[in-house]
């Protein structure tokens, strides 16, 4: 089941590469600063720290370069079956309760302060597994700021139908995606570090290409697997059964192995080339069975037995 995914994501090149994006200014950002955020950490908060969400301390996932990763991958996101970390409830009544920090985050995300509730219904809560690159947006002033961020893994977050976080739970910052990332002159970081924190291992999250239908997440803590419908918040997840030869993934291998799918990948044609020379030498092992009396070459259905060879290789 996770093998089959994967080679899907692989082909339709979601993974294992470095994202670069750039801002309004032609990537003159690149190199910028970058804030980090451990977890239980507020600046500039929209909400009472810890009044709308709980982070958590977990074993964080490492890569060994930035990675990024579309929303709806299998593992990409933890939580505890059956247990919320986001209060999806109180993040609304406190949007409504402050009106001039619900008209603000409401304009972050691109809404109306009247469509706050219906689409925070909508939000997934889970936990980031690994180090996340995002754009944090505080309340100062009477306004939104906008700051590059790392959170650290074990951040609540609540994420939108594409697998995107949209919110930090913990203060209730909304959150976008980073602006910019250039391999070449890769952001420097500032701020309070953690343990096991690395440049070389950021995980960039993308919009998934289709509306999730089910999130598949992981507990950090113990690896197991369970379902979570979207929209929901872990009153109805559900354990996962895969096969008893299936490995769940755990956050000491899943993003490093999907980074390096992709050259893994790469060699597959070259692999799959040397299938002819192998079907040529079959012949003189046998040399009369492919020859008819008349003396003609009687390899008939060849080809379609090298396509049913191949296909059962892909």
């Amino acid at each position: 089941m996770i093998g089959a995914l994967v080679a899907l994501l692989v082909v339709g090149g979601a993974l294992g590469g470095v994202l670069v994006l750039s801002g309004g200014d032609g990537g003159k950002k690149a190199g910028a600063s970058v804030r980090t955020e451990p977890i239980s950490t507020a600046n500039d908060p929209f909400a009472p720290a810890g009044q709308v969400g709980t982070d958590q301390s977990i074993p964080p996932v490492q890569t060994s370069a930035p990675t990024t990763v579309q929303g709806g991958h299998v593992g990409l996101y933890g939580g505890t079956l059956n247990q919320t970390t986001c209060d999806k409830n109180q993040l609304v009544a406190y949007l409504q309760a402050n009106a001039d920090k619900g008209a603000a985050w409401a304009g972050v995300l691109g809404i109306t302060p009247a469509q706050i509730p219906s689409y925070v219904a909508g939000l997934t809560a889970v936990l980031l597994r690994s180090d996340t690159l995002v754009t944090n947006h505080g309340f100062a002033n009477g306004r939104a700021t906008t700051i590059a961020s790392v959170l650290q893994a074990g951040t609540a977050v609540l994420v939108d139908d594409k697998g995107v976080p949209v919110t930090k739970c913990y203060c209730g910052n909304p959150l976008t995606p980073p602006t910019y990332y250039t391999p070449n002159a890769p952001p420097t970081y500032y701020g309070p570090r953690w343990p096991g924190f690395s440049t070389t291992s950021i995980t960039i999250i993308q919009n998934n290409t289709t509306i999730i239908n089910t999130f598949t997440l992981v507990d950090p803590n113990t690896g197991q697997s369970f379902t979570r419908p979207p929209g929901t918040d872990g009153a109805q997840d559900t354990p996962t059964n895969p096969p008893p030869t299936t490995t769940l993934p755990t956050q000491a291998t899943l993003p490093p192995t999907q980074a390096t799918l992709p050259p893994t990948h790469a060699t597959l044609p070259p692999t799959h080339g040397t299938l002819p020379p192998t079907q040529a030498t079959l012949p003189p092992a046998d040399p009369c069975a492919n020859v008819d009396p008349n003396g003609e070459d009687g390899d008939e259905g060849s080809d379609e037995e090298l396509a049913e060879d191949a296909a059962g290789c892909s």
